[in-house]
């Protein structure tokens, strides 16, 4: 029957959405973890530098192996000290001397930069740093999906497509997200499961999903949604083009905070914070606030 086999893959879609949220969750703390050390470790060691919070900052890149990286930006170090980006350049060459133990020149070096442009380094520096510990996990957790989900009868094409699946919380999504290069190679010519199991339709809703139901009554609501959806979903947009869309087609309560919107989104919370979206908003939030404070105080703004 038509309606058992539509049930089938739906069950089987959920059966495949529980295994890879029982994957990410260990992974998705590791992640947060790692970010929100790096994070704290490098709080005010830009705005303060110092030997003590340089070495902070060191003993945290070392903990969670990142020395490699660092070195690593060495030539692009050296192609961006006459750049407007300089003083990224030398918050990094900083941080490798600092790595290196000398912690005197070091501090030295991070104290030449302009006190103006500090603030911002602390915005900037751990995301590289998170993503660059991503990178080096991609390998060991691309086999661990592919083990949970070969033994609960799929394959890792089939959580490919579940990437992009409104059934996934949105920590699942971007961790799975961020395997998905090494899950395209891995999935290249790779053969699909015996054809008495159909496939469950994990990147979408299924056909007999409450969405579809719905939209019977509220089709512009679901409508809606299935845009925003492929709003969020774009590979291409950036994160002030994919704000700017959302708010155009639904605007984004005032009172979500940056951390909420960008786990949205999948996302950092300074790619928020760092948008000309969210200076705009906050500058309204802000405009707003005191035209109610005068108000109440029963004067004209």
């Amino acid at each position: 029957m038509p309606q058992d086999t539509a049930r089938t893959a739906a069950d089987q879609a959920q059966r495949l959405i529980a295994i890879i949220e029982t994957w990410a969750q260990p992974r998705i703390e590791a992640w947060k973890r790692a970010r929100g050390d790096l994070e704290a470790a490098l709080r005010g060691a830009p705005s303060h530098p110092t030997p003590e919070t340089l070495s902070a900052a060191a003993a945290a890149i070392r903990a969670y192996g990142l020395e490699p990286w660092l070195a690593a930006q060495r030539p692009t170090v050296e192609a961006l000290l006459d750049d407007r980006r300089r003083p990224w350049a030398q918050w990094l060459e900083a941080l490798q001397l600092a790595m290196a133990g000398d912690l005197g020149r070091a501090a030295a070096k991070a104290d030449a930069i302009d006190p103006l442009e500090r603030p911002a380094l602390e915005e900037l520096t751990p995301p590289p740093l998170v993503n660059a510990w991503l990178a080096g996990h991609i390998e060991d957790w691309t086999e661990a999906l592919r083990q949970s989900v070969v033994a609960a009868g799929f394959d890792l094409s089939q959580a490919e497509r579940a990437s992009t699946s409104s059934l996934l919380s949105a920590d699942a999504r971007f961790i799975l997200s961020a395997l998905l290069p090494r899950l395209k190679t891995a999935t290249a010519g790779q053969a699909t499961p015996a054809q008495s199991q159909p496939p469950p339709p994990a990147a979408a809703e299924p056909a007999t999903g409450a969405l579809p139901r719905l939209e019977a009554i509220y089709g512009p609501v679901v409508a809606t949604l299935a845009n925003l959806q492929a709003i969020i979903d774009n590979p291409k947009a950036t994160v002030e083009e994919k704000l700017v869309e959302l708010s155009r087609h639904a605007p984004i309560p005032d009172d979500l905070t940056a951390e909420q919107i960008a786990a949205a989104l999948g996302v950092h919370k300074t790619s928020v914070l760092r948008t000309q979206w969210w200076r705009g908003r906050q500058g309204r939030l802000d405009a707003e606030r005191n035209r109610s404070r005068h108000t109440r105080r029963g004067t004209l703004y």
